[in-house]
C-alpha cells in the first residue's frame, strides 16, 4: 500500500460562520415523512438502489442496470458491458460503482455508461451482498460464503467462514467489524478483516438473516420473524416488533435516527426510537406488488423503495428544521486534524466543492482500516466535523483518507499516549 500525506495548513479565515435553517441528516433529529409517488420501472423487480449524489442507479432481476435523476420517471437503460442482467445489489463509493449480479461482480468507472466484470479469483458468482470499508470490498455469495477485495474489486480472495455462513444474504461493516447475515446460520461477526469470524447469535431466534442495519450504536437484524435489535454489537439479541404489522423483513434503510424497515407485503415500517414502536409509512404505496419491498435507498432528502413488479416509489424524509450554526467553507478537500499529536480525541474535518459521495476512514500505519467516520453524500460547501477517539488504540501513526469522485487526499495523524 503507497501513502501519501501533506500537512499544508488550513486557514480558518477563510471560513464564515452563519446562521441557517438545517435541514441536512444529522443523527439528532427525526425526518417528516411524505406520501410515498410512482418513480417508474412499473413491473420490474427492483434489488438495487444506490445514489451518487447526482444520479440514481436501479438495479433489476432481469434486466439490468437503469439510471435517472430521482426527481422523475425517465430512465435510462446502462448496461453496457454488463453480461448479466439479474442484479442483486448496487452501490459504490468515489468514481467506482458495484453491482452484485447473479454472473459475478461489475464495476463501472463512468457513472454507468460502461461495465466491466471484476471476478478474479471470485469462485462463487452469485453475488447477494457488497460492502465497503475504505480501501476494502467484502462481497458476500449464495453458497461461497464472504470475499474481499482490496484494490476496488479487481481481485479476490475467499475469506474463512463456518460452513452454516456460506449463503450470504447481506454484509455491513461497522467501525472496522464486518457482520455477514445468512440464511440459514444467522449472524457471524469479524473483528480482523474477516481473517476470523464468530457466531453472534445468543437470543436471535429467526437464523434467516436478511438485512442488517446501524443506527447509532443500536445494530438491527431483518428476519421473517421480524427485526431483532443489539445494543452490544451483535453480543445479544431482543426482538422488537410492536407496531410491525407484517413482520417478514426484507430491508433496511436509516436516515438520522430513524430506521424504516421493508416488508415482503406489508409496505415500508419506521421507528424513530429504536424499535420501541414502528409505524406504517404507507401513504401512496397501494395493491400486492406496490407493498412487496425488496430494497430501500435514503439520500438527505429522499427514500426510495424497490418492490417486487412494482417498480420504484420515492417519498420525502424533509428534516425537522431547526436553528443551527454550519460553518461553510471556501477551503475545500480534508483538512489536517487538531490536536495533532493528540491524545486520545481529535477532530478531523472535510468540505465537498460538489455534492457527492464522500468516504473518510481512519488506517493505521499497515493500511488496516481503524475506523470508517463519514460514508454518504455530502452537501457541498459545507465543513463536516468529525470526532475521532482513538482510546483503545496504541500510540503512533495514522491517517485520515478522504476519497470521492473529485478529490482523495490522505493526512497523517499522531496519537501519543
Amino acid at each position: 500500500m503507497y501513502i501519501f500525506y501533506t500537512n499544508s495548513p488550513v486557514h480558518l479565515s477563510k471560513m464564515l460562520r452563519v446562521t441557517v435553517l438545517f435541514i441536512v441528516s444529522l443523527g439528532f433529529v427525526h425526518p417528516l415523512q411524505g406520501q410515498w409517488t410512482k418513480g417508474g420501472l412499473t413491473g420490474k423487480n427492483i434489488y438495487g438502489i444506490y445514489s451518487n449524489g447526482t444520479s440514481l442507479f436501479v438495479g433489476t432481476d432481469a434486466s439490468g442496470i437503469y439510471k435517472g435523476t430521482g426527481t422523475d420517471t425517465n430512465w435510462t437503460s446502462a448496461n453496457s458491458g454488463l453480461t448479466s442482467t439479474g442484479i442483486l445489489c448496487v452501490t459504490g463509493i468515489s468514481q467506482f460503482l458495484f453491482a452484485g449480479t447473479s454472473g459475478g461482480v461489475f464495476r463501472s468507472d463512468d457513472s454507468a455508461k460502461t461495465w466491466t466484470a471484476k471476478n478474479t479469483n471470485l469462485t462463487t458468482l452469485f453475488v447477494r451482498a457488497i460492502a465497503i470499508n475504505g480501501t476494502w470490498i467484502y462481497a458476500g455469495t449464495e453458497g461461497g460464503g464472504v470475499f474481499k477485495s482490496f484494490d476496488n474489486a479487481g481481485t479476490w480472495a475467499q475469506l474463512s467462514v463456518s460452513p452454516s455462513a456460506s449463503a450470504i444474504r447481506t454484509i455491513i461493516v461497522n467501525s472496522g467489524t464486518v457482520y455477514a447475515g445468512t440464511s440459514s446460520g444467522g449472524i457471524f461477526k469479524s473483528t480482523d478483516g474477516g481473517t476470523t469470524w464468530n457466531s453472534a447469535n445468543t437470543g436471535l431466534t429467526d437464523l434467516f438473516v436478511r438485512a442488517l442495519a446501524f443506527v447509532g450504536t443500536n445494530l438491527f437484524a431483518g428476519t421473517p420473524s421480524g427485526v431483532f435489535k443489539s445494543t452490544n454489537s451483535g453480543g445479544a439479541w431482543t426482538l422488537v416488533n410492536t407496531g410491525l404489522t407484517t413482520t417478514s423483513v426484507e430491508t433496511f434503510a436509516a436516515s438520522g435516527s430513524t430506521l424504516y424497515a421493508g416488508t415482503g407485503g406489508g409496505g415500508v415500517f419506521s421507528t424513530t426510537n429504536g424499535g420501541t414502536q414502528w409505524t406504517a409509512f404507507n401513504t401512496g404505496l397501494s395493491g400486492s406488488t406496490n407493498m412487496n419491498i425488496r430494497t430501500l435507498f435514503c439520500t438527505q432528502t429522499n427514500i426510495f423503495a424497490g418492490t417486487l413488479g412494482g417498480g420504484v416509489f420515492k417519498a420525502a424524509i424533509t428534516l425537522t428544521s431547526i436553528q443551527k450554526d454550519i460553518t461553510i467553507a471556501t477551503s475545500f478537500g480534508l483538512h489536517q486534524n487538531y490536536p495533532n499529536p493528540f491524545n486520545p480525541n481529535t477532530t478531523i474535518s472535510f468540505a465537498a466543492k460538489n455534492a457527492e459521495h464522500v468516504n473518510v476512514t481512519v488506517y493505521n500505519s499497515i493500511g488496516q482500516t481503524v475506523a470508517t467516520l463519514f460514508n454518504n453524500v455530502a452537501n457541498p460547501n459545507e465543513l463536516y466535523t468529525l470526532n475521532f477517539n482513538g482510546n483503545n488504540l496504541a500510540s503512533g501513526i495514522y491517517f485520515s483518507l478522504l476519497r470521492s469522485a473529485s478529490h482523495n487526499e490522505m493526512r497523517k495523524m499522531i496519537l501519543i499516549k
